[in-house]
């Protein structure tokens, strides 16, 4: 049976519960984010943060921020306003407050901002419409984000999280809080838990007074985790000293060995924080790993606590191969473990091992760089509420109510709720506060569709199509890339080739979209079975409906020579001879295409040396403009008016 099985409900692996209690220590450290961290363990990870800062005095109030956070929520009204209007913010004061951010990937603007700005910050300046406030804010911050999506959050941002780690699996289930609400009597807590809540406050108020002196054999061992790179800021030295240091506070505190004189840090603790923090190994031991028979008996290194840990050996990161078991004395802390999440047997093998500062660094970038305007929408409906539901998020009206998530809102809650109403009756008491709605999916109101025939393009056609990528990149328009001629692989080569490919992507920024433009050209061209492709695409994105596109733009770049007929891209069977008939089929599927009120076609022929009346009648057959891309000194005209 496994630890995660036989762990009490509620009870935090012993790694987060060390990063916890570090960050409580240290106001420096106080920025965390999860990955890939389900919602009832980041509410469990707030619930024990506002714990361990109770304990150590701070009475912390917890906020949240998403993506219906607006500049009113974080700031509130003016006090110049009606009493009536006015309301408080979310962060207008010096209060201490634990931010939580379930999707870092999906935050507003206005929290984005926020963020950015305030996150290690000694002091901030609020300076709005009839608002002039200058405070020290003190926030903790507790974001979670899939590490997925990372490539979708500014590296500034991420940058200004000190604590970046994967989340640990953690089975769970949510109809468990459903019926502790609904019991007639609350637990008594246990006098052991009351026992070890009084020992554990004791120890943070102790490490809270431990100095921590810095050695040579620890500044070693930090510059040693993070050499120098170009274009790296310091946050992540910083962090890996402070971290080491709030160990030592906590290792000193525990064996009760400080008294008024400054604590050495050394190098094992930082090993230790950086076993915590999940970082790669050191530039040293980038050799290959030798085998487990192989390794050389390394002695360990104590800690003040008595505690012992064992130095990394080997290029092996602490996420593939568990780092040993520190078995601590009766005074120290618990065990410090690094306990990997489980990776599902469909996620690539690669990026689940990496560490998540490796994965962050070699993440394509796909967020929105400068956005110059709001996608528009067409004919005055709107794309909020028509998407898929990928969370909830507090209710402003009755609209797309979440009704699982409200109960489980409202259920922690009961029992105070009964006192005060005095109310016999079974069942949940809700409130405004409780009501959740679904959070989804911005629905694209705009798509691209691309059909490139990869056997005729030149030199050129990517400044071609320059001006609609740029369009598509504005309207937010999901994209569609129709490969046509492009090389197959394996022994399916021939196969392959005899039918069109699609690739379709959200925006014009995912990876498989630019990599689809990249692709090598074959030796056939199914244009009709490219072109029906199209079709399809197209009748399915533009139909009624919650996820319906409202315009679309058609580019074909081709000339025109389609050498497979559509009838052996569908059977997978090449019938000689061909002949016309492959621009036949390609002119017949194209009239269907023309028919399609909102779709703009356009048809961007290459230099060409013969058949240039090709092109000329896929254009007519479309209804679509045709525009000569190539070399200047090979273009041959522009677009007819």
């Amino acid at each position: 049976m496994t630890r995660s099985s036989t762990r009490p409900s509620g009870l935090l692996p012993a790694p987060l519960e060390r990063l916890l209690e570090c960050a409580s220590l240290r106001e420096d450290l106080g920025n965390l984010v999860l990955y890939d961290a389900p919602a009832p363990l980041l509410e469990q990870v707030a619930e024990a943060w506002l714990g361990n800062l109770a304990l150590l005095g701070v009475r912390a109030r917890q906020v949240q921020l998403g993506p219906w956070t607006t500049e009113e929520d974080l700031w509130g009204l003016d006090d110049s306003l009606p009493k009536e209007w006015r309301r408080p913010g979310l962060l207008d004061s010096a209060a201490p407050r634990l931010v939580v951010i379930p999707d870092l990937a999906r935050l507003s603007l206005a929290a984005l901002r926020a963020c950015v700005s305030w996150m290690g910050a000694e002091h901030v300046s609020v300076e709005r419409v009839g608002q002039v406030r200058r405070f020290r804010p003190q926030c903790y911050w507790l974001a979670g984000c899939a590490l997925a999506e990372v490539g979708e959050v500014s590296p500034h941002l991420l940058d200004r999280f000190a604590l970046r780690v994967r989340a640990p699996s953690m089975p769970g289930n949510a109809t468990e809080v459903l019926l502790r609400a609904l019991e007639p009597e609350p637990r008594k807590p246990s006098r052991k838990k009351a026992g070890l809540d009084v020992l554990k406050s004791s120890r943070l108020r102790r490490a809270a007074q431990v100095q921590v002196q810095m050695t040579a054999e620890a500044r070693a061992a930090i510059l040693q985790r993070f050499p120098p790179m170009s274009g790296a800021g310091h946050r992540g030295l910083l962090t890996l000293g402070r971290m080491a240091s709030a160990l030592a506070q906590l290792t000193a505190a525990a064996a009760e060995t400080a008294r008024g004189l400054p604590v050495e840090l050394r190098a094992a603790q930082v090993q230790e924080a950086a076993r915590l923090l999940q970082l790669p190994a050191p530039v040293e031991e980038a050799a290959p790993a030798p085998k487990p028979s192989e390794l050389p008996s390394a002695p360990s290194s104590p800690l003040p606590g008595g505690e012992e840990v064992q130095p990394l050996v080997g290029a092996v990161p602490p996420l593939l191969e568990p780092p040993p078991v520190i078995e601590p004395e009766e005074s120290s802390l618990p065990s410090v473990t690094v306990v990997p999440a489980q990776v599902s047997p469909a996620e690539a093998l690669p990026s689940a091992a990496l560490p998540p500062l490796e994965v962050e660094r070699t993440t394509l970038i796909q967020r929105e760089h400068a956005p110059l305007r709001l996608p528009s929408a067409q004919g005055g409906v709107s794309a909020t509420g028509r998407g898929a539901v990928i969370g909830v998020q507090p209710a402003r009206d009755m609209q797309d109510l979440a009704i699982v998530s409200s109960l489980l809102a409202a259920a922690p809650y009961q029992r105070l709720r009964r006192r005060k109403s005095r109310s016999r009756r079974r069942g949940l008491l809700l409130t405004r506060s409780d009501l959740r709605a679904y959070r989804r999916a911005t629905v694209p109101q705009h798509l691209l569709a691309l059909v490139l025939d990869f056997t005729s393009l030149t030199e050129g056609w990517q400044q071609a199509l320059m001006p609609y990528l740029s369009e598509a990149y504005v309207e937010r328009a999901q994209v569609c890339v129709i490969q046509v001629g492009a090389r197959g692989d394996g022994s399916a080569q021939e196969e392959s080739e005899l039918r069109a490919r699609r690739v379709m992507g959200r925006n014009l920024l995912v990876p498989a979209v630019a990599r689809a433009l990249e692709a090598e050209p074959g030796q056939a061209t199914p244009l009709a079975d490219g072109l029906d492709l199209a079709l399809a695409t197209l009748r399915r994105a533009l139909r009624v409906g919650r996820a319906a596109a409202h315009h679309a733009w058609l580019v074909v770049v081709t000339d025109g020579r389609g050498n497979i007929p559509l009838k052996a891209s569908q059977t997978g069977e090449l019938q000689p001879p061909v002949g016309r008939q492959g621009v036949e089929d390609a002119l017949r599927v194209a009239a269907q295409l023309r028919g399609m009120r909102q779709v703009a076609a356009v048809v961007l022929r290459p230099p060409l040396a013969s058949l240039k009346d090709l092109p000329v009648q896929l254009a007519d057959a479309l209804g679509a403009r045709l525009v000569d891309f190539g070399p200047p000194e090979q273009a041959e005209g522009g677009a007819p008016p």
